[in-house]
C-alpha cells in the first residue's frame, strides 16, 4: 500500500483522474481506521493497567483548553476586526 503522501501528490499532478482520486480516497480512509484503532488500543491499555494515576493524567490531557478559533482573514490578507452580516 502507498503512503498517503504519495498517493496525494499522484491525485494533485493529474485532479482529473478518477482512478488516482480513488487511490487516494482509500488510502486517506485505511490510514484514519488505523489511527482510530491505534487511539482505541491505547485507551484500552490505559483502562487494563488499573493505574488511576495514569488515568486521570490521560483524561486530563483530552480535555485541556484547546487554542479558539483562529482570525478570520480576507482576501487581500487583511484581519477582519468587525461583524459583517450578509443576508
Amino acid at each position: 500500500m502507498q503512503t498517503e503522501e504519495t498517493c496525494g501528490k499522484k491525485c494533485r499532478s493529474s485532479p482529473d483522474n478518477l482512478q488516482k482520486r480513488w487511490e487516494y480516497r482509500d488510502c486517506t480512509n485505511t490510514l484514519r481506521s488505523k489511527c482510530r484503532e491505534l487511539v482505541k488500543q491505547q485507551e484500552e491499555n490505559i483502562v487494563r493497567s488499573n493505574n488511576l494515576g495514569l488515568f486521570y493524567r490521560y483524561v486530563n490531557s483530552r480535555v485541556k483548553y484547546r487554542r479558539s478559533i483562529g482570525a478570520l482573514i480576507d482576501d487581500n490578507g487583511v484581519y477582519l476586526t468587525r461583524v459583517l452580516y450578509h443576508i
